[in-house]
């Protein structure tokens, strides 16, 4: 599993993702309202939306333009918002996640230098 380590780098991975999928798309001759189908199609899913999503791409010539497909669909999915989740992606909750364990600044005591028990 990666480990996300910041909100920025969820967005900025995010706007990434965004640049690879519309270039993907214009190269299979699509044109912008496709990505926002894709975007809504993300935000609002549902169980059949990732078998939903391939198709939107139009039809893959070969193995490797598939592969490439769902390679994006799938960046898309764990970075892009869902309703869902609260408007959050699975990264941003995933960093949620990993975060809700952390000690706060005030918990942490350096090594060498413990609380003093009080009586």
């Amino acid at each position: 599993m990666t480990k996300i380590e910041s909100k920025e780098g969820i967005l900025e991975r995010r706007k990434k993702i965004e640049q690879k999928l519309q270039d993907q798309l214009k190269a299979m001759g699509k044109d912008e309202s496709v990505w926002q189908e894709i975007r809504d199609a993300i935000y609002r899913e549902n169980r059949s939306t990732p078998l939903v999503l391939i198709p939107m791409f139009g039809e893959c010539r070969n193995a490797s333009q598939l592969s490439a497909v769902l390679a994006l669909v799938t960046e898309a999915w764990n970075y892009f918002p869902h309703e869902g989740l609260g408007g959050l992606s699975p990264a941003e909750k995933m960093l949620e996640y990993q975060n809700k364990d952390k000690p706060k600044q005030a918990d942490v005591v350096p090594i060498g230098r413990a609380k003093k028990k009080t009586a």
